[in-house]
């Protein structure tokens, strides 16, 4: 399984995305300095996890998803796509002014 991810740090105001097989150790990697493009700019929080049978299809919607705004962005966390649930992301009830905070994920990786 492959997983298209993305994470959030409040210290830069940025979303990261990409696409893992393990969504736990990759997160682990991004707060440890582990990661070139986000190292020092943690903490990182997910915010947006789905799951593909193929790395071909993960890597479709990555780059689908990177080419989008952050308003379109905050929808796609908002929404029910996402494996993590809406009340974990912590967005307001528009969607647009609030800072995702995720706690935890819903689905099983």
């Amino acid at each position: 399984m492959f997983y298209l991810y993305m994470i959030y740090s409040e210290v830069c105001d940025e979303f990261y995305k990409g696409i893992t097989e393990n969504p736990v150790q990759r997160l682990f990697e991004h707060n440890n300095a582990l990661s070139r493009h986000t190292a020092g700019k943690g903490p990182w929080k997910l915010v947006y996890l789905k799951q593909f049978n193929t790395k071909k299809e993960a890597l479709i919607q990555e780059k689908r998803i990177k080419k989008l705004n952050r308003r379109s962005v905050l929808k796609l966390i908002e929404s029910q796509d996402s494996c993590l649930s809406s009340r974990q992301v912590g967005l307001d009830e528009t969607g647009s002014n609030s800072l995702p905070v995720a706690s935890g994920l819903k689905c099983q990786i």
